[in-house]
């Protein structure tokens, strides 16, 4: 690369303009006579401003990480790019040709990004006018979207027409063979003319990773037809390795934020109106070894936000399939899987912004999204199906590329099965093992979740007590949601079939309990270390215990709150009946 062409571009390149699209500067320590500016590095965590940019020699250096360099390298480290392409890109700001390496050139690709940026300012005005007041009222009250919003993205509207997008790149100078090119528009089988291939629907403009319009999506709003229609294969678009917003996700936040996966355009931007703006989505087709390479340049462990159901759940384990052999210390993935019937628009909107953000800060790495998955997939019931378990296991671990991952990986399983008691036990005497009652004052701070813990694993000891279980109520509010989703299973349950433990996990799962299902099963494993060696009619008299302790302790809770009232109250006969009603509630039990 010539020199002087380097220099040039370094000295046209504004460090305040490129570097402030990702920090923000802090007026008080910056010295702004001095060219010397201050801000949090862009790099790394930190609360106090470490990372210095002296505009008049064009550098910068951070005194926490030690990152230094200059403009290219910057975009180097930040977003990834080879050196080509950040002074490529640094070429396209400053509005520089770069000059010839001596390399065989390509095709004169400017005709047809122009093409697409006349297509791109036709729908955006669309969208403003008449024409786009049924998309406007789409986009407001279906989808909550605001002008800035729709702004951000560039959202616009293709009317309903065959020719007001032809006529509009004619009146712009576009050749016809470049709108054809990029997907745009359609010759007539009969006769002479083109037509729009994007009609009466909202546009998402699509960009590549240097922020270059090459693509549209276009989603339908109502009637019949594809739900999404998307650009064809060009040579400026390639869905294979196209992530839609990236060009965006890639400079908000850190690099060691997340950036989260979803599926589709309208998941992005429902995020992003909740203020999560390191989101990005396929174009319409499942994740791939391309997507992962380019994702993992900005982030290492990007978050897969998957859909509850079963094809979101299928799509899950083509990815991981697929990821597997890629996967290296410092590049892997975590996932997070919604409610059951839930996009993110949905779940940010009934559990607000924060319950997802806490979801993606609690999202499972790799290796445990791997071990839940199988473990779930068959129930484990019979020597066979513990031993399928197990060979699926090890046929996932065999996919890993990376010998001492590899390894890893096989150690991370071997505890997961030992902690659900998957392995032999050293010495035959389960059959004549007796558990002893925990004792009272080590069990009573976490009673309750003792008494769902216990059942979590028992579906049939659940609905032998379930009219025992709805009489009980929990003063913990999340268990007491967990106790009525727990009744709730053996309601909604097919009555040809028993209920099953793995069915039982996948519909708490599934309705977001598998938190609380966690916190239960720690604290039970906690207590009782050798719960699957003990025979059932143990397990049963145990719960019945612990659920006595808690009929106790709400009498006790409900005289002191009948007692309270009367000294506001004073004694009267309502009182006085439920005072003694409860009193011999509470004797029955004691004696």
């Amino acid at each position: 690369m010539d020199r002087s062409f380097l220099d040039q571009l370094r000295q046209q390149t504004s460090l305040r303009e490129l570097i402030g699209r990702y920090v923000q500067w802090d007026r008080k320590k910056s010295e702004e006579g001095k060219g010397i500016l201050w801000a949090c590095c862009p790099f790394h965590q930190e609360k106090t401003p470490s990372f210095k940019v002296d505009v008049g020699r064009g550098q910068y250096y951070c005194f926490g990480c030690h990152k230094k360099g200059d403009a290219i390298s910057f975009l180097q480290d930040r977003d990834g790019l080879s050196f080509i392409e950040a002074v490529r890109q640094l070429a396209d700001m400053a509005g520089l040709i770069m000059p010839e390496s001596g390399a065989p050139q390509g095709p004169d690709l400017k005709p047809l990004y122009r093409a697409m940026d006349v297509a791109q300012n036709f729908f955006v005005a669309q969208l403003k006018a008449k024409t786009g007041f049924q998309a406007r009222s789409y986009l407001v009250r279906q989808r909550g979207l605001a002008p800035e919003d729709a702004k951000h993205f560039g959202i616009g509207f293709a009317p309903n027409s065959w020719d007001m997008l032809v006529a509009e790149l004619e009146k712009s100078g576009v050749s016809m063979g470049d709108a054809v090119t990029v997907g745009l528009v359609t010759k007539k089988d009969r006769g002479e003319g083109y037509y729009s291939r994007f009609r009466g629907r909202i546009m998402f403009p699509i960009h590549d990773v240097r922020g270059r319009l090459v693509a549209f999506g276009g989603r339908l709003m109502e009637g019949e037809g594809a739900k999404y229609y998307n650009s064809t294969e060009t040579p400026i678009f390639s869905k294979k390795k196209t992530l839609y917003n990236l060009h965006q996700a890639r400079t908000q936040g850190r690099k060691e934020e997340p950036m989260i996966v979803v599926e589709g355009y309208m998941d992005c931007v429902a995020l992003h109106k909740a203020g999560f703006g390191r989101v990005v989505a396929p174009m319409g087709t499942a994740m791939n070894e391309e997507h992962l390479h380019e994702l993992w340049k900005y982030c290492g462990e990007p978050v897969v936000c998957l859909d509850g159901d079963k094809a979101g759940l299928n799509a899950a384990d083509r990815l991981v399939a697929m990821s597997l052999p890629l996967v290296q210390h410092d590049k892997t993935l975590q996932f997070v899987v919604l409610p059951d019937g839930q996009d993110p628009d949905d779940f940010v909107s009934n559990e607000g912004p924060e319950a997802f953000a806490r979801m993606i800060s609690e999202a499972q790495p790799l290796a445990d999204f791997c071990w839940m998955r199988e473990y779930q997939r068959t129930p484990l019931h019979t020597p066979e199906q513990i031993e399928g378990l197990k060979a699926r296991l090890r046929s996932l671990i065999q996919n890993i590329s990376n010998a001492s991952l590899r390894d890893g990986y096989k150690q991370h399983m071997h505890l997961k099965l030992q902690e659900h008691g998957l392995l032999s036990a050293p010495e035959p005497r389960r059959l004549v093992y007796k558990q002893k009652l925990p004792p009272l004052e080590a069990a009573q701070p976490n009673r309750e979740a003792l008494m769902l813990g216990l059942l979590l694993g028992q579906p049939q000891l659940l609905e032998e007590v379930a009219e025992q279980l709805a009489g009980l109520t929990c003063t913990d509010a999340g268990l007491d949601k967990l106790r009525m989703a727990l009744l709730e299973s053996i309601s909604s349950a097919d009555d040809s079939l028993p209920l099953d433990a793995n069915m039982l996990a996948r519909h708490l799962e599934c309705s977001g309990f598998q938190d609380m299902v966690q916190t239960c099963e720690d604290v039970t494993r906690l207590l009782y270390p050798n719960l699957v060696h003990m025979p059932q009619e143990d397990i049963r008299v145990h719960w019945k215990s612990i659920a006595k302790w808690q009929q106790q302790n709400l009498l006790r809770q409900q005289l002191d709150a009948l007692k309270l009232a009367v000294a506001k109250q004073g004694l009267t006969d309502e009182l006085m009946g439920a005072i003694e009603a409860a009193k011999k509630d509470l004797q029955a039990l004691e004696d």
